[in-house]
Protein backbone atom coordinates (compact mmCIF):
# COMPACT_ATOMS: atom_id res chain seq x y z
CA UNK A 1 0.00 0.00 0.00
CA UNK A 2 1.40 3.21 -0.51
CA UNK A 3 2.34 5.71 1.83
CA UNK A 4 2.64 8.39 0.36
CA UNK A 5 3.07 11.04 -3.54
CA UNK A 6 5.51 9.70 -6.14
CA UNK A 7 8.20 11.36 -7.07
CA UNK A 8 5.84 11.92 -10.17
CA UNK A 9 3.66 13.89 -8.03
CA UNK A 10 5.72 15.60 -6.18
CA UNK A 11 7.47 17.47 -8.68
CA UNK A 12 4.66 17.50 -11.79
CA UNK A 13 1.93 17.97 -10.31
CA UNK A 14 2.37 19.53 -6.75
CA UNK A 15 5.14 21.43 -8.07
CA UNK A 16 7.00 21.22 -4.73
CA UNK A 17 10.75 22.12 -4.82
CA UNK A 18 13.30 20.05 -3.26
CA UNK A 19 16.47 21.65 -2.21
CA UNK A 20 19.90 19.93 -3.87
CA UNK A 21 20.84 17.83 -0.65
CA UNK A 22 17.41 15.91 -0.91
CA UNK A 23 17.73 15.32 -4.43
CA UNK A 24 21.12 14.16 -4.14
CA UNK A 25 19.56 11.95 -0.68
CA UNK A 26 16.87 10.70 -3.30
CA UNK A 27 19.38 9.75 -6.28
CA UNK A 28 21.72 7.77 -3.87
CA UNK A 29 19.02 5.84 -2.35
CA UNK A 30 17.56 5.01 -5.50
CA UNK A 31 21.17 3.72 -6.81
CA UNK A 32 21.58 1.92 -4.00
CA UNK A 33 18.54 0.03 -4.63
CA UNK A 34 18.96 -0.57 -8.03
CA UNK A 35 22.67 -2.01 -7.06
CA UNK A 36 20.80 -3.90 -4.90
CA UNK A 37 18.23 -5.66 -7.69
CA UNK A 38 21.49 -6.10 -10.07
CA UNK A 39 23.60 -7.94 -7.44
CA UNK A 40 20.58 -10.17 -7.21
CA UNK A 41 20.55 -10.43 -11.07
CA UNK A 42 17.19 -8.69 -11.18
CA UNK A 43 16.02 -6.26 -14.09
CA UNK A 44 13.84 -4.01 -12.66
CA UNK A 45 12.30 -2.75 -16.48
CA UNK A 46 10.25 0.06 -15.22
CA UNK A 47 12.68 2.53 -13.20
CA UNK A 48 10.52 5.67 -13.76
CA UNK A 49 9.37 8.90 -11.52
CA UNK A 50 5.54 7.09 -10.82
CA UNK A 51 7.88 3.93 -9.02
CA UNK A 52 9.06 6.53 -6.66
CA UNK A 53 7.17 6.90 -3.74
CA UNK A 54 7.94 9.71 -0.90
CA UNK A 55 7.02 8.27 2.43
CA UNK A 56 7.52 9.91 6.25
CA UNK A 57 11.01 7.86 6.35
CA UNK A 58 13.86 8.01 4.39
CA UNK A 59 14.04 4.96 2.53
CA UNK A 60 14.50 2.38 -0.53
CA UNK A 61 11.82 0.22 -1.74
CA UNK A 62 11.41 -0.73 -4.89
CA UNK A 63 7.89 -0.66 -6.68
CA UNK A 64 6.82 -2.63 -10.44
CA UNK A 65 4.02 -0.51 -11.29
CA UNK A 66 3.33 -0.52 -15.29
CA UNK A 67 4.32 2.46 -17.56
CA UNK A 68 0.65 1.75 -19.12
CA UNK A 69 -2.09 4.23 -18.13
CA UNK A 70 -5.57 2.55 -18.76
CA UNK A 71 -7.45 5.91 -18.83
CA UNK A 72 -5.34 6.83 -22.03
CA UNK A 73 -6.20 3.39 -23.72
CA UNK A 74 -7.43 4.12 -27.29
CA UNK A 75 -8.56 0.86 -29.71
CA UNK A 76 -6.38 3.15 -32.86
CA UNK A 77 -3.55 4.36 -30.94
CA UNK A 78 -0.57 3.38 -28.95
CA UNK A 79 -0.36 4.81 -25.74
CA UNK A 80 2.33 5.62 -22.70
CA UNK A 81 2.18 8.22 -19.93
CA UNK A 82 4.00 11.60 -20.32
CA UNK A 83 7.38 11.39 -20.46
CA UNK A 84 7.85 8.09 -20.30
CA UNK A 85 9.58 7.40 -23.44
CA UNK A 86 12.17 9.44 -22.15
CA UNK A 87 13.05 6.23 -19.73
CA UNK A 88 13.64 3.25 -22.99
CA UNK A 89 17.27 3.44 -23.81
CA UNK A 90 18.30 3.39 -27.68
CA UNK A 91 18.21 -0.36 -28.25
CA UNK A 92 14.97 -0.81 -27.03
CA UNK A 93 13.63 2.53 -28.69
CA UNK A 94 14.56 0.69 -31.88
CA UNK A 95 13.13 -2.85 -30.52
CA UNK A 96 9.23 -0.49 -30.39
CA UNK A 97 5.98 -2.11 -31.71
CA UNK A 98 2.95 -1.04 -31.65
CA UNK A 99 -0.07 -3.20 -30.98
CA UNK A 100 -3.25 -0.47 -30.01
CA UNK A 101 -3.35 0.29 -27.05
CA UNK A 102 -0.07 -1.24 -26.33
CA UNK A 103 3.10 -0.03 -27.02
CA UNK A 104 6.43 -3.04 -26.03
CA UNK A 105 9.69 -3.48 -26.67
CA UNK A 106 10.94 -6.96 -28.62
CA UNK A 107 14.20 -6.84 -27.03
CA UNK A 108 14.60 -7.91 -23.67
CA UNK A 109 15.11 -5.15 -20.80
CA UNK A 110 18.49 -5.54 -19.16
CA UNK A 111 20.96 -3.96 -16.50
CA UNK A 112 22.54 -1.38 -18.96
CA UNK A 113 18.61 -0.33 -19.67
CA UNK A 114 18.02 0.09 -16.31
CA UNK A 115 20.97 2.51 -15.89
CA UNK A 116 19.46 4.70 -18.69
CA UNK A 117 16.58 5.11 -17.25
CA UNK A 118 18.77 6.21 -14.32
CA UNK A 119 20.20 9.01 -16.19
CA UNK A 120 16.81 10.11 -16.84
CA UNK A 121 15.45 10.11 -14.04
CA UNK A 122 18.45 11.87 -12.41
CA UNK A 123 17.61 14.06 -14.93
CA UNK A 124 14.57 15.09 -14.33
CA UNK A 125 15.21 14.90 -10.51
CA UNK A 126 17.33 17.85 -11.04
CA UNK A 127 16.02 20.00 -13.49
CA UNK A 128 12.31 19.03 -12.23
CA UNK A 129 11.37 18.10 -15.91
CA UNK A 130 11.38 15.30 -18.31
CA UNK A 131 14.22 14.92 -20.72
CA UNK A 132 12.77 16.59 -24.13
CA UNK A 133 10.08 17.58 -22.53
CA UNK A 134 8.78 20.14 -25.48
CA UNK A 135 9.17 17.17 -28.06
CA UNK A 136 6.62 15.34 -29.88
CA UNK A 137 6.68 11.93 -29.31
CA UNK A 138 7.60 10.84 -32.93
CA UNK A 139 10.78 13.32 -32.69
CA UNK A 140 11.26 12.23 -29.11
CA UNK A 141 12.26 8.23 -30.48
CA UNK A 142 14.36 9.39 -33.33
CA UNK A 143 16.37 11.53 -30.98
CA UNK A 144 16.76 8.52 -28.32
CA UNK A 145 17.01 6.01 -31.17
CA UNK A 146 19.90 8.38 -32.43
CA UNK A 147 21.75 8.89 -29.38
CA UNK A 148 21.15 12.17 -29.12
CA UNK A 149 20.39 13.19 -25.78
CA UNK A 150 19.55 16.61 -24.51
CA UNK A 151 22.40 18.98 -23.88
CA UNK A 152 23.60 19.72 -19.88
CA UNK A 153 25.90 22.41 -20.83
CA UNK A 154 23.13 25.42 -19.56
CA UNK A 155 21.68 23.38 -16.30
CA UNK A 156 23.38 24.39 -13.51
CA UNK A 157 23.93 21.30 -11.69
CA UNK A 158 27.43 19.81 -10.55
CA UNK A 159 29.87 18.88 -13.53
CA UNK A 160 30.29 15.08 -12.08
CA UNK A 161 26.40 14.42 -12.17
CA UNK A 162 26.36 16.30 -15.53
CA UNK A 163 29.11 13.64 -17.02
CA UNK A 164 27.45 10.54 -15.02
CA UNK A 165 24.25 11.16 -16.90
CA UNK A 166 26.35 11.44 -19.79
CA UNK A 167 27.39 8.05 -19.66
CA UNK A 168 24.29 6.48 -18.60
CA UNK A 169 23.08 7.91 -21.58
CA UNK A 170 25.45 6.32 -23.56
CA UNK A 171 24.33 4.91 -26.78
CA UNK A 172 26.53 2.24 -26.34
CA UNK A 173 24.78 -0.60 -23.15
CA UNK A 174 28.59 -1.20 -22.57
CA UNK A 175 29.77 2.34 -21.30
CA UNK A 176 27.11 3.02 -19.27
CA UNK A 177 28.26 2.47 -15.12
CA UNK A 178 26.69 0.07 -12.96
CA UNK A 179 24.85 0.81 -9.94
CA UNK A 180 27.33 0.31 -7.72
CA UNK A 181 30.09 2.53 -9.64
CA UNK A 182 26.94 5.44 -9.74
CA UNK A 183 26.46 5.16 -5.86
CA UNK A 184 30.08 5.39 -5.44
CA UNK A 185 30.15 8.31 -7.75
CA UNK A 186 26.98 10.05 -5.99
CA UNK A 187 28.70 9.72 -2.36
CA UNK A 188 32.03 11.27 -3.55
CA UNK A 189 29.74 14.35 -4.94
CA UNK A 190 28.44 14.32 -1.20
CA UNK A 191 30.87 17.52 -0.13
CA UNK A 192 30.15 19.37 -3.83
CA UNK A 193 26.38 19.35 -3.29
CA UNK A 194 26.61 20.17 0.52
CA UNK A 195 28.78 23.35 -0.94
CA UNK A 196 25.91 23.98 -3.34
CA UNK A 197 22.85 23.64 -0.67
CA UNK A 198 24.10 24.82 2.59
CA UNK A 199 22.46 27.83 2.29
CA UNK A 200 19.01 26.01 1.64
CA UNK A 201 16.91 24.04 4.28
CA UNK A 202 16.09 20.72 3.63
CA UNK A 203 12.65 20.10 3.48
CA UNK A 204 13.29 16.64 4.14
CA UNK A 205 13.63 17.38 7.49
CA UNK A 206 10.63 19.87 8.60
CA UNK A 207 8.79 18.49 11.06
CA UNK A 208 5.28 18.22 10.28
CA UNK A 209 5.35 19.23 6.50
CA UNK A 210 4.47 17.22 3.61
CA UNK A 211 8.24 17.45 2.47
CA UNK A 212 9.26 14.93 5.71
CA UNK A 213 9.29 12.18 2.99
CA UNK A 214 11.80 10.07 2.36
CA UNK A 215 10.91 7.71 -0.82
CA UNK A 216 10.58 4.51 -2.20
CA UNK A 217 11.36 3.44 -5.71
Amino acid sequence: MRKGPTLFEYLHLKRHKLPFHSKHNIARQIAQGMGYLHAKDIVHKKLNSKNIILECRVKVCIMDHSMSDKQLDRNDYGCIPRGHLSYISPELMSSLQIEPPRIFATQSYTKESDTFAFGSLLFELLCERFPFHDLPPHSLIWQISSGRMPSLHNFRFINGLKALIKRCWSLNPGQRPAFCEIGQILQENVSHHRRHSCSEPDLLHITGQASTRGLCT
